[in-house]
């Protein structure tokens, strides 16, 4: 079984899940695959479809050369831009500019040559009607005996109130050989009538080691940091890219800089250097930013604790050291609860993330200068 899926990491339950189905005569009429961003679930969705059509006999194992998402038996839908005087009753690509059309057939080739990557379409805000009617056409087409089409629903959950009742006229009545697959990290933007005719599987967060090996094979990312990326990922290969585009080793520069100042009740200087961390409200770089502060606090009391090796900043031996002398207040399970604390409050309560930012400001200092403990906090 796990050569069928040779190349997909991880979700090793719901490769048995699909396995059953490739192997079962009778085939589901509609898959929901639900789970957070960056765990595979395009590609197993691609994986499974082109898998089932190269079944040479219903009781052969098949064999693919390419994960296709394009052809007479496939249909793969996305969010796509609106083009020029465009109406529901255009075909989804009929308003488009050839710049727009050329750019759409790149990001499927990218997407055929690294079924993990993540189509970016600029303007493509959500899933056109058009997109779902133009399902009657592609459903008409004779298909061999034997053979399924398929089509893939990406980011199910962006489709329009329209287009979600096509879709459902669909779903009520699936054409014969017709297999539908939608992913969406938000089933609950979906009507519950479509849920409820769909098979649910569910896609857990991903390994450390599953997203670096990930990493190193489908990005040619180095080793080193496909590891620290993994750390840093909490499952989801679309985290640990964002956090490469925002240079980690330059971030863990900075972190160093805030520590110090933190500590020393220099808050001003602690604000500039957080400056570019809370700006425009960017609550994904201001977490970013203070889970590696949470790990540098790991590392540190790790450090206390007597240990020499395995460090996230292990480069940082020095420092810690050099930190332990200027600052011997410092208890670094408090520093992490409290920032947990207050991350929380960003995520969940709507807390500007400057004023975080300043909190957490004043609580590193008040470890230190007792003075600062009295300033006004304003999350409690």
């Amino acid at each position: 079984m796990l050569e069928l899926f040779d190349g997909i990491y991880g979700q090793e339950p719901v490769k048995e899940i699909l396995y059953r189905f490739l192997i079962h005569k009778s085939k589901p009429q509609a898959l929901l695959f639900t789970g957070a961003s960056g765990v595979g679930k395009e590609f197993m969705a691609i994986r499974f479809a082109n898998l089932i059509n190269s079944m040479k006999t219903p009781d052969s194992l098949p064999a693919i050369a390419k994960d296709s998402i394009q052809g007479d038996r496939f249909m793969f839908i996305c969010p796509l831009p609106v083009g020029k005087n465009e109406t529901s009753a255009d075909d989804p690509y009929e308003k488009l500019s050839n710049s727009e059309i050329e750019l759409i057939q790149e990001q499927f080739r990218i997407k055929e040559e690294n079924p993990y990557h993540k189509i970016k379409i600029p303007k493509a805000n959500d899933i056109k009607i058009s997109s779902i009617r133009a399902l009657n056409k592609f459903t008409s087409l004779t298909v061999g005996p034997d053979l399924y089409r398929f089509v893939i629903v990406s980011q199910a959950h962006l489709m329009n109130e329209p287009a979600q009742n096509s879709l459902l006229k669909n779903l009520e009545e699936p054409p014969e050989g017709t297999i539908f697959i939608l992913t969406t990290s938000e089933p609950e933007m979906l009507r519950e009538t479509i849920r409820s005719r769909c098979w649910h599987v569910e896609f857990r967060p991903l390994s450390e080691k599953n997203v670096s090996d990930i990493l190193s094979k489908y990005y040619s990312i180095e080793e080193e940091e496909a590891r620290l990326l993994g750390k840093l990922s909490e499952g989801s290969l679309k985290k640990a890219l964002f956090i490469r585009d925002k240079n980690i080793s330059e971030t863990r520069s900075e972190i160093i800089k805030f520590l110090r100042y933190s500590l020393a009740g220099k808050i001003r200087v602690a604000q500039s250097v957080l400056k570019d961390y809370t700006a425009d409200g960017d609550n994904d770089l201001f977490r970013l930013f203070f889970t590696l502060v949470i790990h540098w606090f790991s590392d540190y009391k790790r450090f206390l604790a007597g240990f020499t090796d395995g460090f996230f900043f292990e480069s940082n031996i020095d420092v810690f050291e050099k930190f332990s002398v200027n600052f011997p207040g410092i208890e670094p399970i408090k520093a992490i609860s409290s920032i947990e604390r207050i991350l929380y409050y960003v995520e969940n309560n709507n807390v500007n993330p400057g004023i975080a930012g300043y909190n957490i400001i004043f609580l590193l200092a008040s470890v230190i200068k007792e003075e600062f403990a009295k300033q006004k906090i304003y999350i409690n």
